[in-house]
């Protein structure tokens, strides 16, 4: 059975942070931080990649996007599909790194396990 990455999770609303917290913890994730740091460059750039990201799309600057490429695939960018930085992200890294609210808990997870 494939270990279950430690995750970081980058996103403004403290709610959503913990809602996010709770989903993963039910599917077996123990080791979670989360942050609303707004230099989200600088913390990935100290992250080993050992560390999946869960990150908001508006957090997702041009030095964020450089790190990613870095990444390859160790990271989820969470948006509203409506939204045109939704689109572009999806451009730049393909659909199957963006997930859109609302979604279950058990895609969450099986996402995250696909990508890491």
């Amino acid at each position: 059975m494939k270990q279950l990455p430690s995750i970081l999770i980058f996103h403004s609303n403290d709610q959503f942070r913990s809602m996010l917290k709770d989903m993963l913890i039910k599917h077996g994730y123990f080791y979670l931080l989360d942050t609303s740091d707004e230099s989200v460059f600088w913390r990935l750039k100290e992250n080993n990649n050992e560390q999946f990201i869960l990150i908001e799309s508006d957090l997702v600057s041009r030095r964020v996007i450089e790190e990613f490429k870095n990444r390859k695939k160790s990271f989820l960018i969470l948006g509203q599909v409506e939204e045109k930085k939704t689109h572009d992200l999806s451009t730049l890294f393909g659909v199957e790194s963006l997930m859109s609210f609302p979604f279950p808990s058990v895609k969450l997870s099986e996402k995250i396990l696909q990508r890491s």
